[in-house]
């Protein structure tokens, strides 16, 4: 099984800038890891936009990248979140066929690699064409994810279901007497993992997953369904509330709700984010908060890179690229969007769209100097223990270049 990238990779920018779209956090885990669970096969590779494929093959080494050696066989599209069916529905798919979404997005193809490549253009699938090529077609009642937001919002439910299928349970770490667990059947903790005095850990309402090597700090609240991943360390004081997603190493602090971050990632002091989704190497800044529900109650627009979309999602917040940062007591207002390698800071709000390589607030944007931004992001990363390859450095330039249009209304208007 391979999965592939269709043109609505965009829809899910900034985060997809950087990565391929199976890469993606929801719920435990990534969307490529569900659809290899619901599937029952295993991921042999994938087919990607050309300029990610370096990175992808650092990342992923036991995986071909844009390389099939098959000559028939299944393709699924990497937007997709699988349910209990899905092992069922592509084996009764038969070759030559493609299952489809309730909006006609193709969800899987059984078939010839070389069909495949003919609906493809820069690396990814054009649904309409490969529909066109199928042999015949068949649709399931599913509408897969079509935005970024769609996945903070389906962020609850995925955390649940991948309790399910995570299918472990107790508490083994290093847990302190003064550690109070409600509804311990729905709780997982690693038994590398660190928990300290005061903790409170309420599963009543949803499981409460904490994954190897995490530290809890005391008088911490967490409030399931939660994911806290590897390596990760959750402030003291911290009140981590329903629906929150922790990638590995992540610092967390304040108040989260209903948020997703990616990993790698800090956001370890006081301040609001709510109904947000954060990439990897972001820093949040002491008391930065977001709104993620307007004083009407209404509705939520997005400005999305150019285009006013509305989201038709009473709660959404921060939705923010890899290896942007925020300065302190920084405020952003509801479906704020910031793209790759932007700096946010100063007083009042913020526009609702930062573009990549933006350097500014309020009062302005103007370009973040490449080499600097570089700079940054190699110390960053260093202190991770991670280093910034060659290819990485290559995909943070080939950004730079792809964003400018981005940019471009911000500094032709100074």
């Amino acid at each position: 099984m391979y999965l592939f990238e269709d043109e609505k990779w965009r829809n899910f920018r900034p985060l997809s800038y950087s990565r391929p779209i199976s890469d993606l956090r929801v719920g435990c885990t990534s969307l490529g890891e569900k659809i290899e669970a619901y599937a029952g096969r295993a991921v042999k590779g994938l087919l990607i936009r050309d300029y990610v494929a370096p990175v992808a093959k650092e990342e992923h080494p036991g995986l071909l990248v844009n390389q099939v050696n098959e000559e028939t066989t299944l393709f699924v599209n990497s937007r997709f979140i699988p349910t209990g069916d899905f092992h069922r529905d592509i084996a009764d798919l038969a070759p030559g066929d493609v299952l489809l979404d309730k909006r006609e997005d193709v969800i899987a193809f059984n078939g010839p690699y070389r069909i495949l490549k003919e609906a493809m253009e820069d690396g990814t699938v054009a649904n309409e064409k490969l529909r066109s090529l199928a042999r015949s077609s068949r649709k399931i009642d599913i509408a897969m994810p079509l935005y970024i937001w769609d996945l903070i919002r389906l962020n609850v439910q995925e955390l649940i279901r991948d309790f399910e299928i995570l299918k472990k349970r107790g508490t083994f770490g290093k847990i302190d007497m003064g550690v109070h667990i409600l509804n311990r059947m729905y709780v997982y903790i690693d038994e590398t993992a660190v928990i300290k005095p005061g903790v409170v850990i309420d599963a009543e309402e949803g499981p409460v997953f904490i994954d190897r090597d995490v530290t809890i700090g005391p008088n911490s609240v967490l409030v399931g369904p939660l994911f806290v991943g590897p390596g990760s360390v959750v402030k003291m004081g911290a009140k981590l509330n329903h629906g929150v997603s922790l990638g590995p190493v992540t610092k967390a602090g304040g108040e989260i709700e209903e948020t997703i971050i990616q990993g790698y990632s800090n956001k370890q002091h006081e301040g609001f984010l709510g109904h947000a989704y954060l990439g990897s190497w972001v820093n949040i800044g002491a008391d930065t908060n977001n709104s993620d529900l307007k004083n009407t109650y209404g509705p939520i627009k997005v400005n999305f890179f150019g285009q006013e979309i509305n989201t038709g999602m009473i709660f959404l917040g921060l939705i923010m690229g890899d290896h942007s940062k925020s300065g302190i007591n920084t405020m952003f207002n509801t479906g704020t969007i910031v793209g790759f390698s932007a700096n946010v800071f100063g007083g009042d709000f913020p526009p609702k769209f930062i573009p990549s390589f933006g350097w500014g607030g309020a009062s302005g944007i103007t370009e973040y100097d490449l080499e600097k931004a570089l700079e940054v992001a190699k110390r960053v990363m260093q202190r991770r223990n991670v280093k910034l390859t060659p290819a990485y450095e290559k995909l943070f330039r080939h950004l730079y270049e792809i964003t400018r249009n981005e940019r471009e209304p911000y500094l032709s208007s100074r």
